[in-house]
């Protein structure tokens, strides 16, 4: 599925949305993607949420083969952790305009591949290869 991929602050989900159409297609637990993928933020929302302090989606991955699984996300997380390579990102719109490596702080714009995980407790995860 070509789509941007964004954490559901209500559903608790990833919200997978078609680029196409921009409608989104499906809600996942865990999403996949073992081809390139690019971490997206659009400005204009971004500084919307800066200047208003009220969330908005507005940063996402993008990507051409992005796959939802529901299973829990126990097992990708011991998958991931075997992965020697796979490095934890995260986005903070009050950090700054891109997504960024936790370990080291550097802001990034692509991957080689990435693991989506939103546990049922506890907070999202992104992990990837870069």
């Amino acid at each position: 599925m070509r789509a941007n991929v964004y954490f559901n602050l209500h559903t608790h989900l990833w919200s997978m949305r078609e680029r196409s159409t921009g409608l989104v297609e499906r809600h996942a637990r865990v999403v996949v993607s073992a081809l390139p993928v690019v971490f997206a933020v659009q400005p204009a929302g971004h500084a919307r949420v800066v200047e208003t302090g009220q969330k908005n989606v507005h940063a996402f991955v993008r990507g051409d083969w992005l796959t939802p699984y529901d299973t829990e996300p126990d097992a990708w997380a011991a998958f991931a952790a075997s992965l020697d390579d796979l490095v934890p990102v995260s986005y903070n719109p009050h950090r700054g305009p891109s997504f960024y490596r936790k370990d080291t702080g550097q802001d990034i714009t692509e991957a080689k591949s990435v693991i989506m995980l939103a546990p049922v407790h506890g907070p999202p995860r992104v992990l990837c290869q870069l």
